[in-house]
């Protein structure tokens, strides 16, 4: 789907874009703009629910590609990426690891697990420690969460070694 010129009123050209999607090239899922867009990253991973996907899987779905940057950026627009989770009904978990302490992979939380509830225990706790969002986005995850949580069946307890 190539942009394509408009007028707007009738004297300057611009550029009509349309939405990215999620397309299949080969066996890879890639965003038909190959530029990072929340919606289809959402969207992927929703599809892809119960997998860890690595910075570098994201990468490569938004971008084509996996390289060093592409992670950095893909890093970068986890915050935002998390509230249009959040607005879609469903939380975010962020895998925090490395010698950098730096986001390493993300999944659509799974609350009857009692490793994902943690997490998101502790992002919320993160959060507000650090003021990262307003009070109202705040009430919204806190509310989003009891609401998942209270749907959840019981956890499965985790044997921590």
């Amino acid at each position: 789907m190539p942009d394509t010129p408009a007028r707007t009123n009738g004297t300057t050209p611009r550029v009509v874009r349309t939405k990215p999607t999620l397309v299949k090239v080969g066996k890879r899922t890639v965003v038909s703009s190959f530029r990072w867009n929340n919606e289809c990253i959402a969207e992927y991973l929703l599809d892809h629910r119960n997998k860890w996907q690595s910075m570098g899987d994201l990468s490569k779905v938004a971008y084509g590609q996996t390289t060093i940057k592409g992670k950095q950026r893909a890093r970068q627009k986890l915050s935002k990426l998390a509230h249009v989770m959040a607005d879609r009904g469903e939380v975010l978990v962020v895998n925090y690891d490395g010698p950098h302490n730096r986001a390493q992979a993300v999944k659509v939380a799974d609350f009857t697990s009692e490793e994902d509830h943690r997490n998101v225990l502790e992002k919320l706790d993160s959060m507000k420690n650090r003021r990262d969002v307003s009070e109202a986005t705040y009430a919204k995850f806190v509310a989003l969460i009891q609401q998942k949580d209270a749907a959840a069946a019981p956890r499965e307890v985790t044997a921590q070694t």
